[in-house]
């Protein structure tokens, strides 16, 4: 099953014969929902409920009246796994609004975490077209780079990137995450480096051997202003 909502992946997604939605009403969360997770599990309107509070986090919609919600929701599915979740659905005992209320204690404790790791970030400003740019960096090991950068931004960052270590299929690789707000492109950032994601979230992978020194990211960082600056002119 080939499923995606990245624009980066569509020529690939409909050249396999897979399904391809767009960002406005669909993520990775709600295709799964819809192409897997509801004809093994079968569903109802709280199962629904669930897949549609997931596609604004999913798609990094802030400026969703559900984002908080879905902050929380992300919570409290770490917490809880999938294999739990699941297990509700199929018995019918699954209540949205139930799972809401635990989440959002979950995340005040997952924010207080956040504001931690964001008063640590390297911070620097740069001037490039005659306008100043505020960016910023900082890695993580809780899990919550997206809810750090986030911050990060509505502090007033334009640009944050956010660095993790992972071992995937045995292989260790530094996972990057790019925030931004309107003033600057996060997906233009990873796509240049070889990842993807939205305009204002997104991300890249490089090698553990790579410098992912504060110094290096934000020269990366720098290096990225220019090319969307250079871009427009």
């Amino acid at each position: 099953i080939v499923l995606d909502h990245h624009e980066t992946a569509k020529e690939v997604v409909e050249g396999l014969g897979g399904v391809y939605a767009t960002n406005e009403a669909h993520s990775g969360a709600k295709l799964a929902f819809e192409h897997v997770a509801l004809p093994l599990c079968g569903g109802n309107d709280e199962w629904r409920k669930f897949a549609e509070v997931a596609m604004v986090r999913d798609t990094w919609k802030k400026d969703h009246p559900l984002w908080r919600d879905a902050c929380a929701q992300k919570e409290a599915l770490m917490f809880f796994g999938s294999k739990k979740l699941i297990e509700q659905v199929q018995s019918g005992s699954f209540r949205h609004d139930q799972f809401l209320s635990f989440a959002s204690t979950l995340l005040d404790a997952s924010e207080a975490a956040s504001k931690t790791h964001a008063r640590g970030a390297h911070k620097e400003e740069v001037e490039m077209g005659g306008e100043k740019y505020s960016l910023a960096t900082f890695n993580c090991t809780n899990g919550n780079a997206s809810d750090i950068a986030n911050m990060l931004i509505n502090e007033g960052s334009d640009l944050v990137l956010g660095y993790f270590f992972t071992i995937e299929d045995g292989e260790h690789k530094v996972i990057i995450s790019a925030r931004s707000n309107d003033r600057l492109s996060a997906r233009a950032v990873a796509v240049a480096r070889g990842g993807g994601g939205h305009e204002r979230a997104a991300g890249f992978r490089v090698k553990p051997a790579d410098d992912v020194s504060p110094a290096a990211l934000m020269a990366l960082l720098k290096d990225a202003v220019r090319e969307q600056v250079l871009a427009r002119t």
